[in-house]
């Protein structure tokens, strides 16, 4: 997603003319495999730093955290590329697009209707995440975390671990 984009639909929320899409929870045509459940997690989490980045003037701690965790942050993009790829095929881009926006407009409506605690809540977490150990502890913290979520993954079936035996047969003997 674009930052002129997120400020767009940032400042038209805050006017009030947000879409009802914001508040409609998205459903993939299909399902979540766990690591898309958990790069989906911390894509909440980066989203809810990012806003509150902007709405309480801390884009130094939001890039602190950027720089971090730039490599996790990276192979999570691709995760959910593999995602929307699967579950909305050609239209994967506009429907990741659709959810990065309707992610942070959710999230931004979250932290007006919070008032002036939002800051000060949000804060903290910046602080509780700088110490957390990769992709993994990133995806746990943001599921403890009571975030906007405008996207709902129904997990999937895990793929069966592929057998490394061999099988064997008996040959008949002519």
């Amino acid at each position: 997603m674009r930052f002129d984009r997120y400020i767009a639909c940032a400042m038209a929320l805050m006017l009030g003319t947000s879409s009802a899409v914001a508040s409609t929870p998205h459903v993939g045509n299909g399902c979540a495999l766990a690591d898309e459940r958990d790069a989906l997690e911390i894509k909440k989490l980066s989203s809810e730093l990012m806003v509150t980045s902007e709405t309480c003037h801390t884009t130094d701690r939001y890039n602190a955290y950027i720089r971090h965790y730039q490599g996790a942050l990276t192979g999570n993009e691709k995760v959910l590329g593999v995602y929307f790829k699967r579950n909305y095929g050609r239209t994967y881009q506009k429907s990741y697009d659709d959810f990065a926006t309707d992610l942070a407009n959710v999230q931004m409506q979250q932290g007006l209707n919070s008032g002036t605690a939002f800051c000060g809540l949000l804060s903290e977490v910046f602080d509780e995440v700088m110490v957390l150990d990769g992709p993994q502890e990133l995806a746990d913290f943001a599921r403890s975390k009571p975030m906007a979520m405008p996207i709902h993954a129904v997990a999937c079936a895990e793929p069966k671990a592929k057998s490394t035996k061999k099988k064997y047969t008996k040959k008949k003997h002519a």
